[in-house]
């Protein structure tokens, strides 16, 4: 009789720590952390929202095994926001990982832009602080950042000779490869799935969202940035050099490839 009363007893207990435990991963993040993580499970389209006081960056991630990637949503008007690159001209030869730029410059976020070509420079455009460090290729695209009066804009060209050099509030420019999203159309590319980085934009260029995955189209990223919210987008260098760290972790396991540029946020 009391055996029994154990085997009844037993799931029950078991039951109400289950529940327990469930509430307690569920249980909101600090206020004050200025990246906010949400999990965005089942689809490779669901995401995460939240209203959140600048600056923020907010974490939006898929665990779909048929395409996994994480986005990350920047507020560009953020209070106390900092936008760095890699680049002078003493190191306009030199490739280097994302992650180590990270801790050395102290960035929270840091994703790879402009390809480059054999000997480590850049193919397209670069531009430091206002200073032209990479020629523009007209056949690609490119992600501007305006400095304003508070914080930061960008906006993405279809061609980087669309870009107005002598503009005095242009402070860094990145190149990458095509627009992919256009006032929320979405370009069609060829299906081809690889390791994938890209950014896109919404809110007037006030909101910048930048993405890496693996297992993705072109069309998917444009996609995905376009569920985010994103109403324009570009792709950045693929393949092996696609590349996203967040607080020190690169979002894409395993051995990565050196890179030209990068764009570095805290």
């Amino acid at each position: 009789m009391q055996f029994k009363k154990i085997k009844v007893i037993f799931p029950l207990l078991a039951g109400l720590f289950l529940f327990s435990s469930c509430m307690t991963l569920s249980a909101s993040y600090g206020q004050n952390s200025a990246f906010q993580e949400e999990a965005a499970s089942a689809t490779a389209l669901n995401s995460v929202s939240r209203q959140l006081p600048p600056p923020a960056f907010q974490i939006i991630k898929s665990y779909s095994p048929r395409s996994p990637y994480s986005i990350v949503k920047v507020n560009l008007a953020g209070e106390g926001l900092s936008i760095i690159s890699n680049f002078s001209q003493k190191n306009l030869n030199k490739s280097f990982s994302p992650k180590a730029f990270a801790k050395k410059s102290a960035s929270r976020l840091v994703i790879n832009t402009t390809p480059f070509k054999k000997d480590g420079s850049p193919a397209g455009l670069v531009i430091e602080k206002g200073n032209l460090i990479s020629q523009p290729n007209k056949k690609y695209a490119a992600l501007a950042i305006y400095k304003e009066v508070s914080g930061y804009r960008g906006q993405i060209f279809d061609s980087q000779e669309e870009i107005d050099l002598s503009d005095s509030s242009l402070y860094l420019a990145a190149g990458g490869f095509w627009t992919i999203l256009r006032d929320e159309k979405i370009y069609d590319f060829v299906d081809h799935k690889d390791y994938r980085s890209a950014a896109g934009l919404a809110d007037g260029g006030k909101t910048l969202f930048l993405m890496c995955g693996k297992k993705l189209s072109y069309m998917d990223c444009a996609e995905i940035l376009k569920e985010a919210g994103a109403e324009s987008a570009m792709e950045f260098d693929g393949g092996r050099s696609a590349q996203l760290v967040i607080n020190g972790k690169n979002v894409i396991a395993g051995p990565r490839r050196k890179v030209a540029a990068v764009l570095g946020f805290k």
